[in-house]
């Protein structure tokens, strides 16, 4: 029950039907989640008759915003000067994060990423997208809209003062957080793209300055343009560095992966590396395990049944890999023909552990002695582990040879082999 949205027992074959109907219905409103359902032994053992009534169950209603919140929200981005979106999950569906796009597009909207975004939100090469930092945007902004976003500003002073804070979300309240602070000034709970088309037709209605909205659009073309050139300045500074700086294997991803490439996160401590360097254009280009380490394999192997004809790589820490049935894993992708490709970030430390000693006790004696116990890891030869199961394995530290590194293993995974390229960075 603390871990599900909804967890009941079918005690009986004459429930069982309907609990399990029940279940997936919940499973699918806001907010969306898994449920839980126990059958017990006794039941699964019994005899069981197809109810006389079976039926298809129908899709899901749509929540609609308000009229009145779509007119309202649409007054201000008519008049806003310094409008700004903030996102950090509208990629969940291919439908929001096209409508994103296209309300961007007809008012030249600005578009921020969270550093810890949970989706590919927003096409990177696009000249609207804006990076991963909201500072630019925090002094200046009159209207922030804030899309499906848990945390927008921590602390909560880091708000826009001068902005009129709009959040859409399905369900913008978690009730499982123990601090959240929205700073809201109206919600529009409604299908969030449904709302973001809605949005779109109301401020055509209203009409808009054109002119105003072609020099946000130059100035914000400019400031793109800015942001990736820095891009590309810090991937050139890394390219050579050995060990393999992860900024470099990052761009070497990009280079190497095809444009199709879907990316799982669970690296922790070079998650906003992932989103500043990694370019996926794509909706549905990257998902990210939310919680605790452990869930980067499990969920690439789900991904990978749902997108079988794209490739699915796992980016990954050398800590987090051990916190995955890494054995189950491998074995399931060989079984069931699930071949992914895990790229380990070996830095061969809990680097994160390491990072709160130095935060906690900045002088204490890990860092008088450089001694961090409990955060250096003698793990074992990943890719021995790999051909254990069949799967291509590989172990990469000279920046020269990772393209081709990661060529191979794109080669392994297209042929059907799970493949793990362990990777040794700085």
């Amino acid at each position: 029950e603390p871990v599900v949205k909804f967890a009941t027992q079918a005690g009986s074959p004459h429930t069982i039907y309907e609990s399990v109907i029940r279940a997936g219905e919940l499973s699918q409103r806001a907010p969306t989640g898994p449920t839980y359902l126990s059958v017990s032994t006794e039941t699964l053992m019994d005899e069981w008759t197809p109810p006389t009534n079976g039926r298809m169950v129908p899709a899901v209603p749509r929540n609609l915003s308000a009229p009145e919140d779509i007119e309202r929200l649409a007054g201000q981005l008519s008049k806003a000067q310094n409008p700004v979106v903030l996102t950090e999950a509208a990629g969940r569906e291919v439908e929001t994060y096209e409508a994103l796009v296209a309300l961007c597009e007809q008012l030249a909207l600005p578009v921020v990423e969270t550093g810890s975004a949970l989706f590919a939100n927003f096409p990177k090469d696009h000249e609207l997208h804006q990076g991963q930092s909201f500072a630019p945007f925090k002094h200046e902004a009159d209207l922030a809209i804030v899309i499906r976003t848990r945390v927008p500003w921590y602390p909560p002073s880091d708000r826009p003062s001068k902005a009129v804070v709009a959040v859409i979300d399905e369900s913008p309240h978690r009730d499982n957080m123990a601090y959240q602070s929205l700073q809201a000034d109206m919600y529009l709970e409604g299908n969030a793209a449904q709302t973001l088309r809605d949005l779109a037709d109301a401020v055509a209605g209203l009409g808009v300055d054109e002119t105003a909205i072609e020099k946000r659009r130059a100035r914000l073309s400019q400031s793109h343009d800015r942001i990736r050139k820095t891009r590309l300045e810090e991937r050139a500074e890394a390219r050579h560095k050995s060990p393999i700086d992860p900024v470099w294997l990052c761009a070497a991803l990009s280079e190497v992966m095809p444009d199709n490439t879907i990316y799982i996160d669970e690296v922790t401590s070079h998650t906003l590396l992932l989103r500043q360097h990694i370019d996926w254009n794509r909706p549905q280009s990257l998902f990210t395990r939310q919680g605790g380490l452990g869930q980067g394999l499990g969920l690439s192997l789900g991904i990978k049944l749902a997108k079988r004809d794209q490739p699915v790589v796992t980016l990954i820490g050398d800590g987090g890999f051990l916190y995955n049935p890494v054995l189950q894993s491998l074995g399931a992708a060989r079984d069931f023909d699930i071949p992914i490709l895990a790229v380990i970030f070996n830095n061969r430390k809990y680097v994160s552990m390491e990072g709160m000693h130095r935060k906690m006790y900045p002088n204490g004696t890990a860092v008088e002695t450089n001694n961090f116990y409990g955060t250096h890891i003698h793990a074992p030869d990943f890719t021995k582990v790999a051909e254990a199961f069949g799967a291509y394995g590989e172990q990469v530290s000279d920046p020269d040879a990772l393209e081709d590194a990661l060529r191979r293993g794109l080669e392994a995974v297209s042929g059907g082999r799970a493949g793990i390229l362990d990777v040794v960075v700085g």
